[in-house]
């Protein structure tokens, strides 16, 4: 290419810098609000949305619930408890009575494998001892 020629790439340039008539815009005048706005929220009353999960993982999340749902578990009320050694452990008679240092309106443990899922009282049903549910952990 010559000096004196035009490079075609800087006359396409050139065109597209052009600037045309300004347009002219109509701006619609803002419409009043019609309903007062909301107090804000105080944090202790946000509340935070599900958690949405994965199409693959609410199916396998579904199938789990689906086949251990009727799995069984054993339930175990802890009274109280109390450290022996291994000699008081090795001499106890049958009928003997052991105290576990805990009143008998005391708030006891539900657990299952070893891990604590609620805390309840102690209550009487027909002579029989049950459970009343304080508080799911």
């Amino acid at each position: 290419m010559s000096v004196n020629e035009k490079d075609p790439y800087l006359e396409e340039l050139d065109s597209m810098t052009a600037f045309d008539e300004p347009t002219k815009v109509d701006l619609m005048p803002a419409k009043p609000i019609e309903e007062p706005m909301e107090e804000p929220l105080a944090v202790d009353q946000i509340v935070p949305p599900e958690p949405v999960l994965p199409k693959k993982e609410r199916r396998s999340k579904k199938l789990v619930e689906e086949f251990t749902a009727d799995v069984p578990l054993q339930v175990v009320a802890v009274l109280g408890s109390r450290e022996l050694t291994l000699q008081q452990l090795a001499s106890l008679q049958t009928g003997e009575v052991m105290e576990l240092g805990c009143a008998p309106n005391q708030i006891i443990d539900l657990t299952v494998n070893s891990r604590t899922v609620a805390r309840g009282e102690l209550v009487e049903i027909e002579g029989k001892l049950g459970v009343r549910i304080l508080k799911v952990i």
